[in-house]
């Protein structure tokens, strides 16, 4: 398995399981660590691997009414009742894990073959 599959597979997990966890601070804090070893020790690049899940766990944060404080004012006000609150935050969890993995996905094309050739460089032109 490819890199760039693992590290789709792993991002729409971590995004998928927020419904284990209270808070987004939670989840940050038990999975970042567990997520970033395993995207690293399957080729993802530490720099992608490493802004990928922190950003995940803001797409969601107004899915669920205990994900963040906002969500507790929109309920409470009336305006939202929580099935539209948990219907909008669906859909707007669903773009933005599109848009990021879409526009990382091109941003990164080719970003293993030029970060092999950079070692290799490294190699030939020794410490300085």
């Amino acid at each position: 398995m490819g890199w760039s599959i693992a590290y789709v597979v792993l991002l729409l997990l971590y995004v998928l399981m927020h419904y284990m966890f209270v808070s987004q601070s939670a989840q940050t804090l038990a999975l970042l660590g567990v997520f970033l070893d395993v995207g690293v020790q399957t080729g993802v690049p530490v720099s992608l691997m490493g802004f990928a899940p922190p950003f995940a766990s803001s797409y969601f944060s107004m899915l669920t009414p205990q994900r963040g404080s906002q969500n507790v004012i929109f309920v409470a006000s009336g305006y939202l009742d929580q099935g539209e609150l948990y219907r909008l935050g669906l859909l707007a969890t669903a773009l933005c894990a599109l848009v990021f993995l879409v526009t990382v996905r091109r941003g990164c094309s080719g970003l293993a073959e030029r970060l092999t050739e950079h070692r290799r460089y490294r190699r030939r032109a020794g410490p300085w």
